[in-house]
């Protein structure tokens, strides 16, 4: 397995080993001793990208995968080659932690933004040429 690609799974392998189940207790539902059925769950940040993607889907409308796309595209190494190919797709899908996927990609975003600026000469330096 590719290196990068063990370094990811095993964060977030970690991370689902540490996270704390939470409980919601839903008193409409008692039981027949009249105690509310709990609920157990892991928190949204611990689920498989496809489970993650799926919920985030329902409640935003937006696909978390084209992330995992664009991961594929654009992460390079220091030597500036593909971090990612292609054929990590499924893997990154089932073993990416959704919450640093989507702080890699805010991020590249960021940098893209703040890079176009630098490129776009403001209107003084226009005048001044």
């Amino acid at each position: 397995m590719n290196n990068i690609i063990d370094r990811v799974s095993k964060q977030f392998r970690e991370k689902i080993a540490s996270t704390e189940i939470l409980q919601i207790e839903v008193t409409e539902w008692p039981d027949e001793q009249g105690k509310p059925t709990v609920i157990y769950f892991r928190p949204l940040t611990s689920l498989h990208l496809e489970a993650f993607n799926k919920i985030v889907d329902l409640i935003r409308k937006e696909n978390l995968l084209a992330a995992v796309d664009i991961l594929i595209l654009r992460a390079l190494n220091a030597d500036l080659t593909p971090m990612f190919k292609p054929v990590h797709r499924i893997e990154l899908i089932k073993n990416v932690d959704p919450q640093v996927l989507l702080e890699i990609i805010g991020k590249m975003g960021e940098l893209d933004a703040a890079s176009d600026e630098k490129i776009i000469p403001d209107i003084e330096t226009i005048e001044k040429n």
